[in-house]
């Protein structure tokens, strides 16, 4: 054991860097980073969803994945990034109603980087999250007034798939072709 009870945040940070850097996938250290979700210092909550989506879709499991969306109402932006990266990261396991709900959460989120990365991290879990609620989501972001939202919605309606290619989604695309203004 490097340190017994880590105590002080930068001692936390490193250890969950250290945890996500060699992809440690065991119940043991799973619920230590779970732990560290919830953890006074915004550092510390940072770096244990960084490392949860290091580990990748092995980490999806219903705990973290509950913990994860718990991230969404932090204050601090970057927090909130982190968990959306690491859902992400997760792909089409983590793919749940509920995470697809809190996704959907992100996208009016008041930090740019947030909205945009909750839109491309939809798209990462493919099929799996093409259902109506999402697609139509997806659609009203084709007429935002940010190209890079525009952009990253029809991305993400493409990644998703054949699942995504309704005829509702395929007009809307379309539309966006001949709108002077895409």
């Amino acid at each position: 054991v490097l340190i017994a009870k880590p105590q002080q945040p930068e001692d936390k940070v490193f250890l969950s860097a250290w945890i996500g850097a060699i992809r440690v996938v065991t119940p043991k250290a799973m619920d230590a980073l779970l732990g560290l979700l919830s953890d006074e210092d915004s550092d510390v909550r940072r770096s244990a969803a960084d490392a949860l989506g290091k580990l990748g879709e092995a980490a999806a499991t219903p705990k973290v994945l509950d913990g994860l969306i718990g991230l969404f109402s932090d204050k601090d932006q970057w927090v909130r990034l982190s968990a959306v990266f690491a859902l992400d990261k997760m792909k089409e396991t983590a793919a749940t109603p509920a995470v697809l709900d809190a996704l959907l959460g992100r996208l009016s989120d008041e930090d740019d980087f947030v909205r945009i990365s909750a839109v491309f991290a939809l798209g990462k879990m493919k099929k799996a999250a093409a259902t109506p609620k999402v697609l139509d989501a997806l659609l009203g972001l084709l007429t935002h007034e940010r190209n890079d939202v525009r952009w990253s919605a029809a991305d993400a309606l493409g990644q998703l798939g054949e699942a995504a290619a309704t005829p509702k989604v395929l007009d809307a695309l379309l539309g966006r072709l001949s709108d002077e203004e895409s």
